[in-house]
């Protein structure tokens, strides 16, 4: 393994952990896994290329120490075709039982039956399920793959990404299916679900409907496309959904609830989720759906009250555990909502709810170090500020005054702070 760095069209620098093999005679490399731009990873580390190249040497001594010795008995005379491929991964036989066992066979053999286009897209789909498993990459190698296999993979690249449409437009029929077989084998617990988003970026500067530029979770001026995944009790997924990347992750979680009552005919859901989805909308729908909910809220900001900051400072009425590493007390208090009405204009409400406090040794300690760092960055950040961008300094900057950046290349201004 090795750290490869790749210069992109944008002038920024990517790292990536590496592996060189050989594969038909010719050295191939292929990508273990994505760092991140260097500028980003600067935040995080005083040296990345250091602190990566020696994590990459460490991988390395125990993939060595690891290794042993095989004895191998060859017959003198016996001969070695170098031209044949008879290696197949036997492994896969375990993946092709369960997803033979989902129904997606016979979904996509209903849904393509009179289609023109003739292919076995249960085969391509197939391929894409079992080396994204054993091998994750990209579709066109993944194709380069399909020899690695006993099973029949009788088509192309160009074969793999026509049915991409095909499998877009029978998703939810896929979905019910899968649900309904895991359902069957006792295998669905739906005491508690999870539900998260993510993005996904793209190495463009064109958007569209779906591609948008949005917020980033690691700060990337790119297009991203939001996706929403919902999973049980057992980590087993129940379905997903795909949002513009420009769409607040609090907007995702009422249609996908809703959905998630209708496939599954619950009663009430109680939805967990922290700070980002606390929003007037979330808690109004949950209310009104006769849903729970249990958001968390910092004590900061416009949603908190001066009298919940004065209780949840005060030390009256916390309960410590015996090692004092976590203290908690709670009260029942009113919490106000806006509510939009037929004509739009919002209505302030107050409703019921819980007020749980906490104090943890372990979270305060982590929020410590956190700021150390940021107020250590922020007084280099004075010291030398042309080597920082807006990017570079997130995190840091708040603790500077009279900081600006140019809203173009992101650079910081002369007029940098000089107090932090």
């Amino acid at each position: 393994m090795f750290l490869k760095k790749s210069k992109r069209d944008n002038g920024r620098v990517y790292l990536s952990i590496a592996h060189g093999y050989r594969k038909d005679g010719k050295v191939s490399t292929r990508t273990v896994e994505s760092l991140g731009y260097l500028d980003e990873l600067e935040k995080q580390y005083d040296d990345p290329i250091a602190h990566f190249k020696a994590l990459c040497d460490k991988r390395n001594e125990e993939i060595a120490s690891a290794t042993s010795a095989l004895d191998i008995t060859i017959h003198p005379f016996e001969k070695i075709d170098i031209q044949s491929k008879h290696r197949k991964n036997i492994g896969s036989a375990v993946l092709l039982f369960h997803y033979n066992s989902l129904g997606i066979e016979k979904v996509l053999r209903n849904a393509t039956r009179n289609m023109r286009y003739k292919s076995d897209f249960n085969a391509i789909m197939r391929l894409l399920v079992v080396d994204r498993i054993i091998n994750p990459c990209s579709k066109l190698s993944t194709v380069n793959d399909k020899g690695n296999y006993f099973f029949r993979s009788d088509f192309s690249d160009d074969d793999v990404y026509r049915a991409l449409d095909v499998f877009t437009s029978c998703k939810k029929r896929i979905i019910s299916a899968m649900n309904k077989n895991i359902e069957a084998k006792g295998r669905r617990n739906l005491n508690h679900v999870f539900y998260d988003v993510t993005n996904h970026y793209f190495d463009t500067d064109e958007q569209d409907e779906i591609r948008q530029r949005g917020v980033e979770k690691n700060h990337r001026p790119d297009p991203i496309v939001q996706m929403g995944l919902l999973q049980d009790a057992n980590a087993i997924p129940l379905s997903y959904e795909i949002f513009p990347g420009n769409t607040n992750d609090c907007v995702t979680l009422l249609p996908t609830i809703k959905d998630l009552k209708q496939s599954f005919k619950l009663n009430r859901v109680v939805v967990v989720a922290d700070k980002g989805l606390n929003t007037s909308d979330n808690i109004a729908a949950a209310t009104l759906d006769g849903n729970g909910f249990v958001f968390s809220q910092s004590i900061k900001g416009t949603k908190s009250t001066k009298d919940l900051r004065e209780w949840v400072i005060s030390d009256e009425g916390y309960k410590e555990n015996k090692d004092k590493t976590f203290k908690i007390k709670s009260r029942q208090d009113t919490k106000k909502i806006h509510i939009a009405g037929e004509d739009g204009k919002k209505t302030a409400v107050d409703i019921d709810v819980k007020v749980v406090a906490y104090w943890s040794a372990k979270y305060a300690l982590r929020s410590r170090n956190k700021r150390a760092e940021a107020i250590e960055k922020a007084k280099k950040l004075v010291c030398n500020p042309s080597a920082f961008t807006k990017a570079t300094s997130y995190g840091a900057a708040k603790y500077v005054k009279n900081i600006s950046f140019d809203k173009k290349t992101g650079e910081v201004l002369e007029n940098a702070g000089k107090r932090a």
